[in-house]
């Protein structure tokens, strides 16, 4: 599927690095990313949060969707780590 257009706004892409260095700064005015980031190393995980920080433009917005695990005492621990130690990479404040 990489390369192949669908309609005139969507490109897929293949990247085959740990970074996102092939696309442009202040790119895109949305990302959202659900259930991925959970399945490689933290550090591979904080650098694409970063990535992704740096990618979009000034008022942009996106979201992160990562499972919920539950603790010892049945309570909710939400899995939100990587992205409170990115919360002022850049200009973009992260939401947590």
């Amino acid at each position: 599927m990489a390369g192949i257009a669908v309609g005139d706004r969507v490109r897929y892409i293949l990247n085959e690095r740990d970074d996102l260095s092939r696309l442009d700064d202040l790119r895109f005015d949305f990302i959202y990313t659900s259930i991925t980031l959970q399945h490689m190393e933290p550090r591979y995980s904080l650098n694409y949060i970063k990535e992704f920080l740096r990618l979009l433009k000034p008022g942009g917005g996106g979201g992160i969707g990562v499972p919920a695990t539950f603790g010892e005492d049945g309570v909710r621990q939400p899995q939100a780590e990587a992205v409170c130690k990115t919360s002022h990479a850049g200009s973009h404040p992260a939401v947590v």
